[in-house]
This record gives structure tokens, C-alpha cells and sequence, in this order.
């Protein structure tokens, strides 16, 4: 038997590991490093992307705010109305072939995969010059653009200056999401199936955003109608350039209703130190020997830390201490292995939605 399968049967939960946290460095200077850590990436090559995206079809949606996004779309072969779907965010400075690897690792364990590069990068540059409204000018109650402020290309290093302008990101997700249900309605795979996995600190609390908008936060990220069934945060932050990652939530509320949320860090000490902040607002715990956390149970979440000087995404290239396949353990546990998700057919009244800077 593999060790992931052991470890999951055992513990309830992918591979976790428990550590203590030392002082690290100053906010500012933690924030800086992760920044300049996110943008300093290894490019995969021609034959290498080539080869990841083998049989992987493109995605061209537009958002609700006038933004036209670019992704892949990974499916197995025999996918169908049980088929479980994962979307891969990328980090800030970088683009989703990041993920292409990885994607097509859990395409061949049978996942559907989607990727797709935030608004700014890689190729979702193009935006509808009729109907995108800058974030400035968005934060500033504009809902049209004027004839003297119409763009045709944004650029994520000018366009996104602070945290409540980079939160207009969350857009993406649900632009993809709705990408998703369409493949549902078609039979091809089960959204409420779905699995979000976060590389850096900018995917995380963007995710955590997506992840309120599908759980209600006052109601204690009870499921209210939504289909994210985990959430995976890879070198996560409670705080991203002033983007603040969601994290109220009741803790009177029952633990199996509860979105599952499992946190990856490395051992250094700036990370796990922000990581670690973030985990304890999410009430996510450490599990020790033995599967056993402190305190009160809560065993489809935890934290894990693997020995490495590398964050986000570029943990999974090459691979740090089987980190690709422990999520891929995890991602089975919880979509596959744990719950009931009966298919439906969507319907758009239903899976409507108003977005930061919603057109509708």
C-alpha cells in the first residue's frame, strides 16, 4: 500500500507533521521576500509545457467586470458525472503553466484540472475597453468607463497596487467556476466536486474569498448552496499587501460541515510563522503522532511543513519531500473517498452571482 493511502487511512488526512514557529522576520520584510520569492520562477521548457499539455483543451471565458481570461482545461479520458474537478491558482508574477505539470499528474489520476492566468498575467491581458472599469476607478464607485479612462491591456504590476484592488481577482475564480458548471451541465464532471489548491500567498487569500462567497461566514462556513468541497493553501499568509485572507468563522458549528482546509508551509521561519497565524485563525490544527490533534478535533483539516527553502507552486517542481503526492491523497480523500455528491443540472438563476465590480 502506498504511504499517502496509509498516512490518509490512518489520520483522516494527508500527511501532516507538527512543528513549532520562531520569530521571523518584521511584516514588511517577510512581505517583500514572499513578493520577490513569487515572481523568481524556473520556466518550464518548450517540450516540457508541450508534453504537460498533452490532450488539455484551452479556456477563453470573459469575466463579469470585462476581462478575458486564458486557461486549460484537463480532463481523463473516461470523465463523466462523478468525475472530480480541481482548479490550480498560480502565484502573483506568474502564470499558470506553473501548475501544468501537476495538472496533468492529477488529470492522470483521474481529476479534471483547470488553470488559468489571473488578470494581468500570462496572456489575460486583453480586457473589453466597453466595459472595464480600472480598480481604482472601480473603488472609487465608477461602474462604466469614461471615454478618457478606456484601456485595452492591463498589467498586473500597475494595474494592482493594494490589497483592495488585488481582491478584484476573485472575479477569476468565479469566471472559471462558471467555466466549470458548463462542463458539468454537459455531463463531463461533477462541480460539487470541487477542490481548490492556492500556490503563494496572493492564490491563498484570494481563495479564502472565493471560498466565503461558496460558504456562508456568518454562518460558519456552513455549505449554503456552494460546491467547493476543500480548500488547499500552499504557503498561505493572513495578510497579502493589505488583502486580508477570510478567516471569521463560528467555531460552535459542526466540525463535518465545516470546509475543509488543509495548509502546506515550509520550515522557514518567516513562512511558518505567517502560515501559522492564518492556521490558527481557521482553527485548522496540527496533528501530531498518531493522527491525534490538540484541542478539539477537526480531523479533514490540518498542516503540514516540508524541509525546503522554496514556496507555493515551486514546491511541486521537482516535487519537496512527496508533497505531489500527498495532495493528490488528500484531493482523493475528500472528493473521491468521503462524501456524497449527487450531479444535478445547474441552472444560471441559480448559480448567479454579483462579483467585486459586478456588471450584472
Amino acid at each position: 500500500m502506498p504511504r499517502i493511502t496509509r498516512v490518509i487511512k490512518t489520520a483522516q488526512v494527508a500527511g501532516l507533521a507538527i512543528a513549532m514557529f520562531g520569530m521571523g522576520l518584521s511584516p514588511a520584510q517577510a512581505q517583500r521576500r514572499r513578493s520577490s520569492a513569487e515572481k523568481a520562477a524556473p520556466k518550464l521548457s518548450a517540450a516540457e509545457l508541450s508534453a504537460a499539455q498533452k490532450g488539455s483543451e484551452p479556456i477563453n471565458v470573459l469575466t463579469r467586470d470585462g476581462v478575458y481570461l486564458t486557461g486549460r482545461f484537463w480532463k481523463p479520458d473516461e470523465s463523466n458525472k462523478e468525475t472530480p474537478v480541481v482548479m490550480l491558482l498560480h502565484m502573483r508574477g506568474r502564470d499558470q503553466n506553473d501548475w501544468a505539470p501537476y495538472a496533468r499528474y492529477l488529470c492522470d489520476k483521474g481529476f479534471a484540472v483547470a488553470t488559468f492566468d489571473f488578470r494581468g498575467h500570462g496572456d489575460s491581458k486583453q480586457v473589453n475597453p466597453d466595459q472595464y472599469v480600472s480598480p481604482r476607478d472601480a473603488l472609487r464607485g465608477m461602474r462604466r468607463p469614461s471615454s478618457d479612462n478606456r484601456v485595452e491591456r492591463i498589467d498586473e504590476e500597475t494595474e494592482f497596487r493594494n490589497g483592495r484592488e488585488l481582491a478584484m481577482l476573485v472575479n477569476d475564480i468565479d469566471a472559471i467556476k462558471e467555466f466549470l458548471i458548463e462542463q458539468n451541465n454537459a455531463g463531463r464532471i461533477n462541480v460539487q466536486r470541487l477542490g481548490v489548491v492556492a500556490g503563494g500567498p496572493m492564490a491563498s487569500a484570494l481563495a479564502t474569498h472565493f471560498a466565503a462567497r461558496e460558504y456562508a461566514s456568518e454562518r460558519g462556513w456552513v455549505k449554503t448552496g456552494g460546491d467547493l468541497a476543500t480548500l488547499i493553501l500552499i504557503s498561505p499568509t493572513l495578510n497579502y499587501s493589505g488583502l486580508t485572507a477570510v478567516s471569521d468563522f463560528d467555531k460552535s458549528k459542526r466540525d463535518e460541515e465545516r470546509l475543509p482546509v488543509f495548509i502546506v508551509s515550509n520550515d522557514d521561519r518567516s513562512e511558518k510563522k505567517s502560515a501559522d497565524q492564518l492556521r490558527r485563525k481557521l482553527w485548522v490544527p496540527f496533528l501530531g503522532k498518531g493522527g491525534k490533534a490538540s484541542g478539539r478535533d477537526r480531523p479533514e483539516s490540518g498542516m503540514m511543513l516540508v524541509k525546503s527553502k522554496k514556496s507555493g507552486s515551486d514546491l511541486f517542481r521537482p516535487p519537496v519531500e512527496n508533497v505531489d503526492e500527498l495532495i493528490h491523497g488528500y484531493l482523493h480523500n475528500r472528493l473521491v473517498d468521503k462524501r456524497s455528491f449527487q450531479w444535478r443540472q445547474r441552472t444560471k438563476e441559480e448559480d448567479a452571482g454579483g462579483g467585486f465590480g459586478s456588471q450584472r
